[in-house]
């Protein structure tokens, strides 16, 4: 183990007994209810998993901030193996996703890492720009409100940007770190190669991936003090699976029948 692995390590550590102390804090909560059974109607509860969680059909009655939305969802998703990828290699440097999948699918999954990571800064960036300039009524809370969806906002946009940004320093440094399939690194690569010696890119190369990875942590221990928390507890495919299917049902219909009655 490297110092610097030993460092990660500590602080990793630290973030993640504070993470668990809040984690006990939240589930205390839950325990003030009461049990009910949320495993009857299984393959209805499979179905709205699949196409209201992770296809997101409800979100797409908006036709503007619906597809941002998704995106935002979808990265979240397809993000959080690169970032367990990173977390592992923080503590163990020749750890790699590469030598546990085949190789074509390793390129197919380090080719999300890139695209999504550039769908979501062009999703998150709309959603900055309507919250800061467009101001839709129905993103006017209170002031504690709006500031918390633009601590999240800004987060979420820094962990794209540090995460293309110490990909493409990497392959400054090393060319071979990976192949053709980093479609957007790959090409930032070429830009920083042309005005930084190698030295000067693994040192932002070790800069951006130590801001990537403390915003990971800055992250997951901001999150149970936001309202944005569902993104952790309340992941949409794992709510979906446990809520009632009749009211679930009745909530659906009722916003279809309101949308069919707006003119268009």
């Amino acid at each position: 183990m490297t110092a610097g692995s030993a460092v990660f390590l500590f602080v990793l550590v630290l973030a993640t007994g504070f993470f668990s102390l809040n984690v006990q804090r939240l589930v205390s909560y839950l325990r003030l209810g009461y049990g009910e059974n949320r495993t009857d109607h299984p393959l209805t509860r499979l179905k709205n998993v699949l196409v209201i969680g992770i296809a997101q059909k409800k979100i797409f009655r908006d036709p503007v901030a619906g597809p941002m939305h998704a995106l935002i969802f979808w990265g979240f998703m397809v993000l959080t193996a690169g970032t367990i990828e990173i977390v592992i290699a923080g503590v163990f440097p020749r750890f790699s996703f590469a030598v546990l999948l085949p190789d074509a699918l390793y390129r197919a999954y380090s080719l999300s890492q890139d695209v999504f990571a550039l769908l979501v800064i062009g999703a998150v960036g709309f959603a900055l720009y309507r919250r800061l300039f467009l101001h839709p009524k129905r993103l006017e809370g209170d002031n504690l409100e709006h500031t918390d969806a633009l601590i999240i906002l800004s987060m979420i946009m820094g962990l794209m940007v540090t995460l293309l940004l110490f990909t493409s320093l990497l392959l400054v440094v090393q060319p071979d770190a990976f192949g053709a399939e980093k479609a957007v690194s790959r090409p930032l690569a070429g830009i920083f190669g042309t005005f930084l010696s190698p030295a000067a890119a693994n040192g932002g190369y070790h800069v951006f991936w130590w801001m990537h990875a403390l915003l990971i942590l800055v992250f997951l221990n901001y999150l149970p003090y936001s309202k944005h928390l569902h993104v952790v507890v309340e992941e949409p495919p794992r709510r979906i699976l446990v809520h009632r299917v009749r009211a679930l049902h009745r909530r659906v219909s009722r916003e279809h029948h309101r949308q069919a009655a707006q003119p268009a």
